[in-house]
């Protein structure tokens, strides 16, 4: 970083820097550990962070109303908390209704 190895900068100094990442417990690591826990949050920030941020807004909810007792997915909808089917457990869809879910 900055053209310095993590080995010379001091404990206390990377502390700044883990918690800028989101690192937690950075306190309680040793040196190693921390720098290790930096590099993956670093590396992992990607992952977690979305330049695209959305918000929950009033009508949202009734959106979802609408589309779950369309016509479409009425019939879905109706057989939620029921048994799932062969072909369900098969597919790998069974499990909190994921089929219904990948068809919205």
């Amino acid at each position: 970083m900055f053209g310095i190895t993590f080995q010379n900068i001091k404990s206390k100094d990377l502390r700044p820097i883990a918690k800028a990442f989101g690192v937690r417990s950075y306190g309680q690591m040793k040196k190693e550990t921390l720098i290790e826990s930096i590099i993956s949050a670093y590396i992992n920030k990607d992952l977690y962070t979305s330049s695209e941020k959305t918000r929950k807004q009033r009508q949202c909810p009734y959106r979802l109303m609408n589309l779950l007792f369309s016509d479409d997915f009425a019939d879905d909808f109706a057989t939620v908390g029921n048994a799932a089917t062969k072909s369900e457990l098969d597919a790998g869809v069974a499990g909190n209704n994921r089929g219904l879910w990948l068809k919205i």
